[in-house]
């Protein structure tokens, strides 16, 4: 029995060791140079003389990424040996104005080990920076340690593209068309955050008895969870599950004078699926989003005809029905992403 114990303690040490050992990012000091630039000052923890390190920054304002057009230092096979780097970021370039420093903090990662094809490793850290000071004799801001990074250019991992589940989402109008049912769905106005999806009004098309169109409205009735995130710049893909359920009875039921009566037409669908969407979204939005998703929709479709009294006759339903479908649909004016992100 003892026996056991002192394994369990040795895989323990062995554990804790081994987490101290593994090479990490520490930020080390903010510094704003006497040219408007900020200085960002790093090192390696852990780092092993014979490795070859590559990182990657991201700069966050009130907890917006910015695009970094105008940054240099070392990004690129920093030695082992060094442990320690520097990032200029030429703030008026990109800016109009040097933000408060409060509303600043930055992320810098590894994103490449190289020593005898060792398997890349990422890590992370993050940083306010509070211990922020004004250097006026740092001549070295004008140089470029080592390596100029144009991350704008550089091709950029999934990592870098995550955006912030904090921020809302806001849509104005979506519009989609199943393929295989050869229906259509319009949504007009889509509010939600981290992944729930709240739409106010949804126009849904269907067919009545006689095999004609018909338009069955959903007022405040759907509600869509995404997650997922980024597989290349531009294109995200995520998990989906959509619930709606619409109804006209609001619009055929005339209380006051049932000559005025119309057919009831009610339709209840559940979506399960995959979505591929692009995601050209600016610090302010975007204009246009193309998607298509694939996966199962339940769905159920019921009538109540009127009588030759205009009284209702007995609900009648079509389902309900099960079938794999290929959806096409285009999100118009949307704030931000409107899925939890995951990487």
């Amino acid at each position: 029995m003892k026996r056991y114990y002192v394994f369990l303690f040795v895989l323990f040490f062995i554990n804790i060791t081994s987490i101290a050992q593994k090479e990490k990012v520490v930020l080390d000091k903010y510094e704003k140079t006497q040219d408007n630039k900020l200085l960002i000052k790093y090192y390696i923890v852990n780092a092993k003389p014979i490795n070859v390190y590559n990182i990657d920054v991201h700069i966050f304002i009130k907890n917006v990424e910015q695009k970094l057009f105008s940054v240099s230092g070392d990004f690129r096979n920093l030695n082992g040996f060094s442990k320690s780097g520097k990032i200029y970021w030429d703030v008026l370039k990109d800016l109009t104005e040097f933000p408060r420093i409060s509303d600043i903090y930055a992320e810098i990662r590894i994103t490449e080990i190289i020593q005898n094809n060792i398997n890349p490793q990422s890590d992370i850290v993050t940083n306010s920076p509070e211990g922020f000071v004004s250097s006026n004799n740092d001549k070295s801001a004008n140089d470029v340690s080592k390596s100029t990074y144009n991350i704008n250019k550089q091709t950029k991992s999934v990592d870098e593209r995550k955006e912030k589940n904090s921020s809302g989402y806001i849509g104005l109008l979506g519009f989609e068309y199943d393929y295989i049912d050869k229906t259509y769905q319009v949504d007009i106005f889509k509010i939600g955050i981290i992944g729930f999806t709240w739409v106010l009004g949804t126009l849904n098309s269907s067919k009545d008895r006689y095999d004609n169109p018909i338009i069955i409205p959903s007022i405040g009735t759907k509600l869509e969870f995404k997650v997922g995130g980024p597989i290349f710049k531009g294109m995200d893909i995520c998990l989906v599950g959509t619930g709606n359920l619409a109804s006209n009875s609001s619009f055929a039921v005339d209380k006051d004078n049932k000559s005025n009566n119309k057919d009831i037409y009610e339709k209840t669908n559940f979506f399960g699926g995959v979505e591929l969407s692009s995601n050209f979204n600016s610090p302010n939005g975007s204009f246009i989003n193309f998607y298509v998703k694939a996966g199962v929709d339940y769905k159920n479709l019921s009538y109540q005809y009127i009588k030759s009294d205009y009284s209702y006759d007995n609900k009648i339903s079509t389902g309900p029905i099960q079938y794999f479908t290929i959806t096409f649909g285009v999100k118009l004016i949307n704030t931000s992403n409107d899925f939890l992100s995951l990487w």
